[in-house]
């Protein structure tokens, strides 16, 4: 499993998850959310957004907004995989 990034803030009533990322983050990537070293969930890249604006990929160390499909604790890591 390769790191995409780390969830910093989450906002449940938009569940878009403000992401740090570490690795290259494209719509339709399958994801693992993983918190404490436990899987909480996984879904597919559908939104993401940058600045409020829908974008297709975003490219390492760049913040993002990501629609999640379940709620997200700052600290949640997200891998690729």
């Amino acid at each position: 499993m390769l790191k995409i990034g780390i969830v910093l803030r989450y906002y449940p009533k938009t569940k878009i998850a403000i992401v740090q990322l570490v690795s290259d983050l494209f719509v339709g990537d399958n994801l693992r959310f993983v918190f404490e070293k436990y899987t909480i969930f996984e879904q597919k890249a559908e939104v993401i957004k940058d600045d409020f604006r829908n974008i297709e990929s975003a490219k390492p160390k760049s913040v993002i907004g990501l629609v999640v499909n379940e709620e997200v604790k700052p600290g949640t890591e997200i891998f690729r995989g």
